[in-house]
Parts: structure tokens; C-alpha cells; sequence
């Protein structure tokens, strides 16, 4: 068994924050994995919005892929607990509200009209071949996007919204997976260990992280 942890990334400073989450995983991912920092588009959003294209430009061999955002850091033991079909991770941001951010615009191939869990894009995978056909098909809903000229309000992580509205994931990690580095604003959030984390790049470069 073996586990591919990806990044993708644009610009040197996104490469320094990948290698230090690879040296975090390396202390605190209790699987056996192998780093894969991509090289992605360059500007906004397509940075962000065409990462699905990059992993599917090329061959996995791993049994579990996860992509992961390069700004985070593991901080607590990360293990099998993570494994599953397909994974996702709720958004820290919207644990007790009901006004999801979902894209709504009939325009937008990423629409999702009713959900009840809305999933960051920060952290998210599952085995192999069923996580190559979620990028897939976000893949094919941002070209279709890309066609009727219209980019959705929350670029990948909508259309990653919009197919997990209609395949619903075998596990969902909570907020532990993608908490916030500053947890100020986000009071439900007590007592929710930090283990995986979306570095507020700013405190991060004031502290040497």
C-alpha cells in the first residue's frame, strides 16, 4: 500500500511552502507515501483552477492519491484514518452554517443547487482510480465552464463541491484535516485538534514556519 501526496504548485515561494509540508510529513504522516510537487499553470486563477488538469497529465502508480494545498502543514499524527474511495474534508469555515457557498449560476457547469456539506479543496483523495475519475470530472465541468466563458466563484473547489453533491464521499474528515492556522473567527472549532493546517501565510513568515 502506498500513498502519492501532491501538490501543485506556481511561483518559488509555493515551492518552499511544499517542502516543508513534505518535511512535516515526514514526521507525522504514519503511512508510506511519496511526494509529487507538480509544477501548475501561472496566474489567478488558474493556478488553483487547473490542478486537476495537471495530475491527470500523467501516470499514478500509488494506490491512494491525495492532493493537498502546498500552504499547510501536518502538525499531529495523520494515519490510516484517511484512507478510504474517495475522501474529502469539511470546511472549517462552514461546520454550523447553512448558507453554503456553493456556485449557483445556471451558467457554470459547477451549479449544485442543494447540499448539506460543503468541502474544501485543501485537502482530498481517495484510491486511485476512483479519485482519477473525480478529477476527471472536474476536469471536463471546467473546460465546459471554460467554453461558456465563466469561471466559478470558488474556482476548483466549487466543481469539486458540485461532483461531491452528486458522489458523496466514503469518508469525510473533519475540520481537524484543514484547520485554520488563526482559529480566532471560528469559535465552533474549540477542542478540534489541529493536524492538518491552512497556514495564514502571513503569521507563518513572521514566526519562520
Amino acid at each position: 500500500m502506498a500513498v502519492a501526496l501532491i501538490c501543485v504548485v506556481s511561483g518559488d515561494s509555493y515551492v518552499r511552502y511544499a517542502e516543508k509540508l513534505f518535511d512535516s510529513a515526514e514526521e507525522w504522516l504514519d503511512l508510506p507515501f511519496k511526494p509529487y510537487m507538480l509544477g501548475g499553470r501561472e496566474g489567478w486563477p488558474d493556478a488553483t483552477l487547473y490542478r486537476y488538469h495537471t495530475i491527470l497529465e500523467r501516470p499514478w502508480e500509488e494506490d491512494y492519491l491525495f492532493l493537498i494545498d502546498a500552504d499547510m502543514l501536518i502538525e499531529s499524527d495523520v494515519g490510516e484514518e484517511i484512507l478510504g474511495e474517495l475522501v474529502a474534508t469539511q470546511h472549517p469555515g462552514y461546520v454550523t452554517r447553512k448558507d453554503l457557498p456553493f456556485e449557483t449560476r445556471a451558467r457554470s457547469a459547477a451549479r449544485v443547487l442543494k447540499g448539506d456539506t460543503y468541502y474544501c479543496g485543501g485537502f482530498v483523495g481517495g484510491a486511485r482510480e476512483t479519485f482519477l475519475l473525480l478529477c476527471e470530472r472536474i476536469r471536463d465541468q471546467i473546460n465546459r465552464d471554460y467554453d461558456h466563458e465563466i469561471v466559478a466563484e470558488w474556482h476548483d473547489e466549487s466543481h469539486l463541491n458540485r461532483v461531491l453533491s452528486i458522489v458523496k464521499p466514503s469518508v469525510t474528515l473533519s475540520p481537524s484535516y484543514c484547520y485554520p492556522d488563526d482559529a480566532r473567527d471560528y469559535p465552533w472549532l474549540q477542542g478540534v485538534e489541529r493536524k492538518l493546517v491552512a497556514l495564514d501565510k502571513t503569521l507563518a513568515e513572521r514566526v519562520g514556519r
